[in-house]
């Protein structure tokens, strides 16, 4: 006996499969396009058209390519009185990683970034954020800033700024290697736990400055200071030393990080100091305070 089914009906049991195959292969052909473009010149030119025209966001003078990244000789955001510009910024990043649920920026720079908040002062008091948590996983290799201006008030300005940042869905964590204000010199980590309760631990170091009322000339001081706690009520201290007149003094090692000591980076171990006269010991001043930021 035949048991295989007429031709007719053979044709008809088929046509989902074919119809499967070729939406399939439309969607490879679409993708592989999409690919081909996002690799071309003028791709990144178009991307951020098309998000300037959903979001307020301005930009000039972009070249590069959307897969591999570029540069942009200005860029402009702003909503509600808050401000955020740009100049001469490049971002470099691989886009493959997203596939692993991964953001991964090689580079991320700016010659001169401004901020300007001139949202009003009675607006709504802000409340602590309850998590901090991201759809993905980031990692920012490369953080550089020449010049930060924050108009204020009151108006600050940051210089020569370098470092990095990742979030690895648990905590977030930053890292300055070196950063310049005023006449200062500092580094800064800092790390905060991305579910609620969300907890801050911060530990800053720096090397300055400091004019001395009726001194004829400034006194260098060294810095550590850390800022630790949940976001409700923050613990800081610091403490402030002075270093040998006319010296140049090096930021000092960082504190450690409570809870994050396993992620900070490691300091240089330093030889072993042998015995010495003991020398008359150096001015010191310490604070504490409690913070209730909301």
């Amino acid at each position: 006996f035949d048991l295989q089914p007429p031709a007719r009906h053979r044709g008809l049991v088929r046509w989902p499969q074919r119809l499967l195959a070729g939406l399939l292969a439309a969607a490879g052909l679409a993708a592989g396009g999409l690919w081909l473009w996002a690799g071309s010149e003028g791709s990144l030119a178009s991307a951020l058209a098309w998000v300037g025209r959903h979001q307020p966001l301005q930009v000039e003078g972009v070249r590069g390519t959307l897969r591999g990244g570029g540069t942009v000789q200005r860029l402009v955001w702003s909503q509600d009185g808050l401000q955020l510009q740009a100049e001469q910024a490049e971002w470099r990043w691989h886009p493959g990683a997203l596939l692993c649920r991964r953001l991964h920026i090689e580079r991320l720079s700016a010659h001169r970034l401004r901020i300007d908040d001139q949202r009003p002062a009675d607006r709504p008091t802000a409340r602590p954020p309850e998590a901090l948590t991201l759809p993905l996983q980031v990692r920012v290799a490369e953080l550089r800033v020449d010049e930060l201006h924050w108009r204020g008030p009151p108006a600050l300005r940051l210089d020569d700024i370098a470092g990095h940042y990742a979030y690895d869905g648990g905590q977030h964590q930053l890292t300055l290697e070196r950063a310049r204000f005023e006449q200062g010199r500092y580094r800064l980590l800092a790390a905060a736990t991305a579910h609620a309760p969300v907890r801050l631990d911060l530990a800053l170091a720096g090397a300055l400055s400091a004019t001395v009322p009726g001194g004829a000339a400034a006194l260098p001081l060294t810095l550590q200071a850390t800022l630790r706690g949940p976001l409700t009520e923050l613990q800081a201290q610091a403490e402030l030393q002075a270093a040998a007149p006319g010296t140049a003094p090096e930021p000092p090692a960082l504190p450690p990080l409570l809870g994050f000591a396993a992620r900070a980076p490691q300091q240089p171990a330093r030889a072993p100091t042998p015995p010495a006269a003991a020398a008359p010991a150096s001015p010191q001043a310490r604070l504490s305070a409690r913070l209730t930021p909301w």
